[in-house]
């Protein structure tokens, strides 16, 4: 996960050195030190005592510390990156199956949240069980106002909607970095959503990407996540792997 538009922070140990360096955020209601690095040593022994209760995101090797230090797993995740420029696809591309049009992410949380609750079912490896249909819809209109991952783009954005208006699938992309557009969500109701909306909305959103000269467009995908498949299609390739720990 990209550091976000706010200032890093450092852990520092018993002695004062510093161990590592986070981006400050809020994982379901905890503190979360996202995107570890700037890793010195072994850091476990200050995480525990200075990141307690909190949720941190940590490069593998230190997630591991972590949980057999008795944090509790979260979520183990893959970033992948794409070069849009590298095989820009076809701008105005028709939608896969007729009554589904584009439109621009124009629309609040609400509009979006029943898609993104029947993306993530019980059994799909991003099922937020720690989360409520309130504090779902909260996030995501956290996310729609830029205060997690930075200032959405519009642009690069997309949402699919039915004949009835109703958002059936979606991609958000956020401006984390200069240089650097993450996908915040990629989510389709199955039963609404037809076959290749999201590939379809993927490819808009990095020729879009591509044409305004963004080099980097990047996304975490959960292990056992099977759009991982996708992603590795569409010209993603995986970078890093990192785990997501709630510290004791």
């Amino acid at each position: 996960m990209p550091a976000g538009v706010r200032r890093r922070r450092a852990l520092t140990d018993a002695r004062g050195a510093t161990v590592c360096t986070y981006a400050l955020g809020d994982r379901a209601g905890l503190p979360w030190a996202r995107d570890l690095r700037d890793v010195v040593g072994d850091p476990t022994e200050a995480i525990l005592a200075g990141l307690s209760g909190w949720a941190v995101s940590a490069p593998v090797d230190v997630g591991e510390r972590l949980l057999a230090a008795g944090a509790r797993p979260l979520r183990k995740a893959h970033r992948m990156d794409l070069d849009p420029a590298a095989a820009p696809p076809e701008r105005g591309a028709a939608p896969p199956v007729e009554g589904v049009r584009l439109v621009p992410c124009d629309r609040g949380a609400g509009a979006l949240l029943p898609a993104v609750l029947a993306a993530y079912p019980p059994g799909h490896p991003d099922h937020p069980a720690d989360q409520d249909e309130a504090s779902r819809l909260a996030l995501t209109a956290d996310l729609l106002a830029g205060s997690i991952l930075g200032p959405l783009s519009r642009e690069a954005s997309g949402l699919a909607v039915d004949a009835g208006d109703r958002v059936v699938a979606g991609v958000l992309v956020f401006m984390a970095e200069p240089g650097l557009a993450w996908i915040g969500d990629v989510f389709k109701d199955p039963a609404r959503g037809p076959r290749g909306v999201g590939a379809l909305l993927l490819r808009r959103a990095a020729a879009v990407l591509a044409g305004q000269g963004v080099p980097v467009l990047g996304l975490a995908v959960t292990e056992g996540n099977p759009a991982r498949g996708l992603y590795e299609r569409l010209g993603f390739t995986t970078v890093s792997t990192s785990w997501t720990v709630a510290v004791p």
